[in-house]
């Protein structure tokens, strides 16, 4: 268990410098890493034309047939291949509907066996972490909270920048000090999946030490 203080992104355009494609050394500075999702991996011979040196798959979204499949395609289209593995996620609990979070409005959060009416379910062991003045985003960072007041099983947020939520999307709580696992059950999976595929590389989330690369790398 590791203590993370916001999201550690791996920076690809370095080792991309020698991304190999078809076999043949790329003469260009800059590379292109190109992600392919569900609706897209047909997509990878295109892509590679259009001058994409890596393929991205991302193992937070579809099943280990689909990985499979989208990177026998990125393969096959003469791509390098890059699995990024889905690390700890942070998720709202499931709830009916859409909720509707307009700017300036106030939002309550509250554990998922608490939450009640509007409030939003988060995980409770979340509410530890947080503090006055944190930012909590949603949908991929579209909307925005400020943290206004908190304890240990509730938090009320002023909303900054509007939009529409709705149950299990994801949050991510930028500053924060959670206690999350760097190597989760779902990494251990997608580290099975690498074995058996073979990719150029593998990415890795919410690094905190050396031990989460040597975790991967045995």
């Amino acid at each position: 268990m590791h203590r993370n203080s916001g999201l550690a992104s791996p920076s690809l355009l370095f080792l991309l410098g020698s991304v190999p494609k078809s076999g043949q050394p790329l003469s260009r500075l800059t590379r292109i890493l190109a992600t392919i999702g569900p609706a897209s991996a047909e997509l990878a011979p295109e892509l590679v034309q259009a001058g994409a040196d890596c393929i991205r798959v991302n193992l937070s979204h579809g099943d280990a047939s689909w990985h499979r499949e989208a990177s026998r395609r990125a393969l096959s289209a003469g791509a390098a291949l890059l699995l990024d593995l889905p690390g700890p996620k942070i998720r709202l609990g499931r709830f009916e509907g859409v909720r509707s979070l307009v700017r300036h409005d106030q939002v309550v959060l509250r554990p998922e066996s608490l939450a009640q009416g509007e409030e939003l379910p988060l995980p409770k062991e979340i509410f530890a972490g947080l503090r006055v003045g944190n930012v909590v985003a949603m949908v991929d960072g579209r909307v925005r909270c400020h943290v206004l007041e908190v304890d240990a099983d509730r938090a009320v947020l002023e909303v900054r920048r509007s939009g529409e939520v709705r149950g299990r999307q994801g949050v991510s709580l930028p500053g924060a000090d959670l206690a999350l696992p760097s190597f989760t059950e779902a990494d251990a999976c997608g580290c099975e999946l690498a074995r058996e595929i073979k990719p150029h590389w593998v990415a890795i989330s919410f690094v905190c030490s050396a031990e989460d690369v040597q975790r991967v790398r045995s």
